[in-house]
């Protein structure tokens, strides 16, 4: 059976062979697709999520400051509601208020009548002889008669009185009718002013709470569109190399420089590089040369060499080991002259 087995293997063909081992394989592969794909989702996602997060706080506050512009919204609405009901009232008061004086100066005017009538009758009876009982009793020819004048003249006496007490008790009511309008429209009035202040108020935290939410929503907007932008990447510090040991077409000129004038060859070289990167004809706007000066420096008292060509490398090499034995390199090199003479 097993000979029989080796004969069937070997007479399979490699192509046979290599679909089964394929495909042997292919769950594998479709694992390994699959767990990238999940990996490139979690990215993608990732970077949906970061701007979102990012202006979370900003929206949040944003909602908040949307839900007190809504209660201030409704507060205002109700204060002006109640202002139109105010001002309406004070409008049916005032009214009331003319109408109560005209009335006034009528009830006026008609106690003046009644007491310019009752005035008149009395002097009548005062310049005629006085009618008493016995000019009635007397002047009637019967006793009907003698009861008609005796009723006509109590009906005289008392219409007099009543027409007087009765016109001022009207305009005693009138009067104390007319205060009470008085004090009720200056209540209202007072009201009415108190509304619109608390009106010019809400007006004014209205406007302030909808321009924070247009500054909350900028703000938001900016911290997404920051968030989406890439973040550079720190630039390394060069470090000074302790292991110098020179090189290149200047560092014998340098090196005599240097110990021409007892300093350290390597920080002049080094800050050479840094600054021009070894280039004698290198030019950066005023600034020219090795160790890139300006004109006004190069032609100072200071350097020997400022007859030379500003370009001239072997004088800018020298001139510079002059600067820094004289101890102008923090004021000539601020940026670079403590890195090069670091060690």
């Amino acid at each position: 059976m097993r000979r029989r087995a080796r004969v069937a293997e070997r007479r399979t063909s490699p192509s046979v062979r290599y679909l089964a081992s394929a495909a042997s394989s292919v769950p594998v592969v479709t694992v390994t697709l699959a767990c990238l794909a999940v990996l490139v989702s979690l990215g993608l996602f990732a970077v949906a999520i970061v701007p979102q997060a990012a202006a979370a706080p900003q929206s949040a506050r944003a909602a908040a400051v949307g839900a007190q512009i809504s209660d201030l919204d409704a507060r205002l609405d109700a204060v002006v509601a109640r202002y139109g009901v105010g001002a309406q009232r004070l409008v049916v008061l005032r009214a009331d208020m003319r109408a109560n004086k005209a009335e006034l100066r009528r009830a006026e005017y008609n106690l003046l009548l009644a007491k310019a009538e009752l005035r008149r009758r009395v002097v009548a009876m005062y310049k005629e002889r006085p009618v008493d009982l016995l000019d009635v009793v007397m002047g009637s020819a019967s006793f009907e008669e003698l009861l008609g004048k005796l009723t006509m003249m109590r009906r005289l006496s008392a219409a007099d009185a009543a027409l007087v007490s009765s016109t001022a008790s009207k305009e005693q009511q009138l009067r104390k009718e007319r205060r009470t309008l008085a004090e009720s429209a200056a209540r209202l009035q007072t009201s009415l002013t108190e509304i619109a202040g608390e009106r010019s108020s809400l007006e004014a935290m209205l406007g302030q709470r909808r321009a924070l939410v247009v500054e909350l929503r900028k703000a938001a907007a900016a911290k997404a569109q920051a968030a989406l932008r890439p973040k550079p990447k720190p630039t390394p510090t060069p470090s000074p190399s302790t292991t110098f040991s020179g090189g290149g077409p200047w560092w014998p000129a340098c090196q005599a420089a240097a110990a021409a004038d007892g300093i350290a060859a390597r920080g002049l070289y080094r800050l050479m590089l840094v600054e021009s990167g070894g280039v004698a004809t290198a030019r950066n706007g005023a600034y020219c040369g090795l160790f890139q000066y300006s004109r006004a420096t190069w032609s100072g008292s200071w350097n020997p060499w400022r007859g030379a060509s500003i370009f001239d490398g072997a004088a800018q090499i020298k001139a510079s080991a002059r600067a820094v034995k004289l101890g102008l390199g923090p004021r000539f090199w601020p940026n670079t002259f403590g890195y090069a003479f670091s060690d």
